[in-house]
Formats: C-alpha cells, structure tokens, sequence
C-alpha cells in the first residue's frame, strides 16, 4: 500500500468515525435526554409526573411531518381543476362546447 493510499484510508476512517460520533451524539440528544426528563419527571412528581417518554422514533415523526396532510391526492385535485375549467368554458361559449 503506498502513502497516498494510506492515507485516503485514514481520511475515510475519519470520516467513519465522525458520522458514528454525529450518530451516538444524536442518540444521546433525544432518547437520553427524553429518558432522563421522563425519570426526573415520576421521581418528582410521582402518579402527577405529565412527562411522555419518546413514542416513536425521531425519524418515524419526521417522515410523518413531511408527508402531505389532505387525504386528497394529487390526480384528484387535477381532476376537479380540469372540470372546473371545462365548466367555465362550456359558459363561455368557447371551442368544447357544440355549436
């Protein structure tokens, strides 16, 4: 193995090592620090304690958030658009409508 290579294999393992940091660094945030505040929470308060330990995972609740909210999809809502259109043209007396 030659010094070059060497040393793209320690710039990869690097870069391995920080997204495994980033990834424990991420774990430690949300489930932790949600594990923690749910434990100080029952200590506390016992039976009062309003604290929810994390439901879902965080990437479950982001894929969710991003998904559309109407139920309606998108062929639908082009549908209804181009009826409302031929509606409007057929009252203008346009082209569609048989003369």
């Amino acid at each position: 193995m030659t010094p070059a290579q060497l040393g793209y294999c320690i710039k990869g393992h690097e870069l391995k090592r920080k997204e495994q940091d980033s990834d424990m660094w991420h774990f430690a945030g949300t489930y932790g620090i949600s594990a923690l505040i749910y434990a100080i929470d029952r200590c506390l308060n016992g039976k009062k304690a309003r604290s929810e330990y994390i439901k879902k995972p965080v990437s479950i609740l982001l894929e969710e958030e991003s998904k559309p909210k109407s139920k309606e999809s998108n062929e639908d809502v082009a549908m209804f658009e181009m009826q409302q259109r031929i509606k409007m043209l057929e009252k203008e007396g346009s082209i569609l409508s048989p003369s």
